[in-house]
């Protein structure tokens, strides 16, 4: 990685939600949240490196940190991480991370032991730019006697 490729990019607002059916159910507004993010030498490949802080509705505290890597040989990331002014939507597919939480809600701890994969697209609107990451836990398969 080349230093200089380095940039620091504020996230100033986010939500964090479970999906339906997901047990506890939450949502989460992220209040303070920076992403370091890094180009490979090769130009190929982007480096997620967030850190951010959440509360929940019931204003609880969950530190959030997600590291990822972006294809960067699509044209339409590629636009969108070098801010291009021609810069549009890059659907799921491009970008893959894992995600690790720590939590002050005693019905939240369960993720700090979890492991969370997830996919992100790019939507380019109006409004601005907002990243739509889905993430899934990774469960440990159940003991097989034989």
């Amino acid at each position: 990685m080349d230093p200089a490729s380095r940039t620091l990019d504020e996230v100033p607002s986010g939500t964090i939600e479970t999906v339906p059916g997901f047990e506890p159910a939450f949502k989460a507004t992220v209040v303070f949240g920076a992403d370091w993010f890094s180009t490979d030498a090769d130009g190929k490949h982007g480096r997620v490196d967030f850190k951010g802080i959440a509360t929940t509705e019931d204003g609880h505290v969950i530190d959030v940190r997600t590291k990822g890597i972006i294809d960067m040989t699509a044209p339409a990331a590629a636009k969108v991480f070098t801010l291009q002014p021609d810069m549009a939507s890059v659907p799921f597919g491009h970008a893959a991370a894992n995600v690790e939480y720590l939590a002050s809600d005693p019905k939240l701890k369960f993720l700090e032991y979890s492991y969370f994969v997830g996919s992100a697209q790019i939507i380019i609107d109006e409004q601005g730019v907002t990243l739509g990451n889905r993430q899934s836990i990774v469960l440990t398969p159940p003991v097989v006697s034989e």
